[in-house]
């Protein structure tokens, strides 16, 4: 199995060792700041009311459900490719 990051991190690397660390830093540094935004983020809105929380899982259910649907349509349209 392939690994996404593989062929750009030794791509930057045969480059300069900098742009293989700077692309390890920005990933890990995009991750890392990703998961705090989200725990920031849970924690704001288990500070709000019972009708916007409602309001914010059904919005969220309504992204994930157009999601699932965008990945359904795009595996069909794949496979009979």
């Amino acid at each position: 199995m392939e690994h996404f990051g593989r062929p750009i991190l030794l791509s930057g690397w045969q480059q300069s060792a900098w742009y293989g660390v700077g692309f390890v830093a920005g990933m890990y540094g995009a991750l890392v700041g990703g998961l705090g935004l989200f725990v920031y983020l849970a924690g704001v809105a288990a500070q709000q009311s019972v009708r916007a929380r409602r309001v914010l899982v059904s919005i969220s259910a309504l992204a994930l459900l157009a999601f699932g649907l965008f990945q359904l349509g795009w595996v069909m349209t794949n496979l009979r490719s």
